[in-house]
């Protein structure tokens, strides 16, 4: 779990909600992003491990999350930082 949720702390530095969040701890930019690709391995794990572990935040601090959490906090992430129509 603590691999998702650096991954996803990579994923979203440089975009305008990577500071926002305590679960990514990032530095803010411009950047857009419209979508994640997640592999059916992935998401195989996640429905086969719904029990939550303990992470470590960016901030140092720890939470207990589960593979859905972490997604479902992508979701609304991804909705903030989609690219608009020119």
């Amino acid at each position: 779990m603590q691999a998702l949720y650096n991954v996803l702390g990579v994923y979203f530095t440089g975009t305008p909600v990577a500071g926002s969040s305590q679960f990514f701890g990032g530095m803010n930019g411009t950047q857009r992003l419209n979508y994640l690709q997640v592999y059916y391995q992935d998401i195989n794990y996640g429905i086969q491990n719904t029990t939550a572990e303990t992470i470590t935040l960016a901030d140092g601090s720890t939470a207990s999350e589960t593979f859905q959490d972490l997604l479902n906090m992508v979701s609304d992430n991804l909705l903030e930082i989609a690219e608009t129509e020119p």
